[in-house]
């Protein structure tokens, strides 16, 4: 997954913090899914 290098920080900030918190959101979710196998 890359970030064009032509992107103002602005937009590339916005970019950072939108896919940190789908994986946050499914970092979470994976670790649900553990504790009900387990």
């Amino acid at each position: 997954m890359s970030i064009k290098p032509d992107m103002n920080p602005i937009e590339k900030i916005k970019i950072v913090n939108i896919i940190g918190r789908f994986f946050m959101v499914s970092q979470a979710d994976l670790n649900q899914i553990f504790k009900l196998r387990n």
